[in-house]
């Protein structure tokens, strides 16, 4: 004895469930933003290394992150920052 069913439905119908299921998981990342606003991950746990490397590879992206091949290189920038 087999616990499958087979249910047949129409593309309308398909759609339609497609696209709540698809709203229902926007609303559900939505909040999860926000309840991780409310209660920031722990430092150091799994979660907020997930946070700090997703947020390191949208600086990167952006440009916003400078690679230094040496110490020297690194003089130029520090004495930007305080002239």
């Amino acid at each position: 004895m087999s616990n499958r069913s087979t249910v047949s439905l129409d593309i309308k119908t398909a759609q339609r469930i497609f696209e709540e299921v698809e709203s229902l998981r926007k609303s559900v990342d939505i909040l999860r933003k926000r309840i991780v606003k409310l209660f920031p991950p722990q430092y150091g746990s799994d979660a907020w290394w997930k946070k700090e490397i997703a947020e390191a590879k949208k600086e990167i992206k952006a440009g916003q992150i400078k690679e230094l091949n040496n110490l020297k290189q690194l003089d130029k920038p520090l004495k930007n920052l305080f002239t």
